[in-house]
C-alpha cells in the first residue's frame, strides 16, 4: 500500500514538473517572430508605445510624442532595428504561456544584464 503511495505522489509532483515546464520562459526562432509580427502592430506594456513591422521590413516605433523609423531584421531570437537618425537595436523574444515580450539586448541605454526590462506584448 505504501508503493502505491508513494509512487501515486511521484506521479503528481512529476505532472506538476511538467506543467511548470510548459509554462517556462521560451525563446522564439525566426519563423515564429515573423509569423508573430510581420505586417502588424504591438503595443508595449507597461510603455504604451507601439512599434509597426511592415511586410517589406520597414520598422515604425510610436510613443508619446515621439516617431521613430527605419528597417529591421530578424535573426534568430531577435528583431533588430536600424533607425533612420543613427543607432541600432535589437530585442530577443519571448513566449510565456500564452504571453509575448521582449527583453531589449543590443540598445544604448538599455541594460545588458540578466536584469533586463521585460516589455509585454500586445498584438494587433
Amino acid at each position: 500500500m505504501k508503493k502505491n503511495f508513494v509512487l501515486v505522489l511521484i506521479g503528481i509532483n512529476l505532472c506538476c514538473l511538467l506543467a511548470c515546464a510548459a509554462q517556462a520562459e521560451q525563446k522564439l526562432n525566426r519563423d515564429e517572430i515573423r509569423r508573430l509580427v510581420a505586417g502588424k502592430t504591438v503595443t508595449w506594456v507597461p510603455n504604451g508605445g507601439q512599434s509597426y513591422y511592415g511586410v517589406d521590413g520597414y520598422y515604425r516605433w510610436m510613443g508619446p510624442g515621439k516617431t521613430s523609423e527605419g528597417t529591421y531584421h530578424i535573426q534568430d531570437g531577435a528583431v533588430c532595428m536600424k533607425f533612420t537618425r543613427g543607432g541600432l537595436r535589437c530585442d530577443a523574444w519571448y513566449k510565456e504561456g500564452a504571453s509575448y515580450y521582449i527583453k531589449p539586448t543590443q540598445a544604448p541605454g538599455f541594460p545588458s544584464s540578466a536584469n533586463q526590462p521585460r516589455y509585454n506584448a500586445v498584438i494587433n
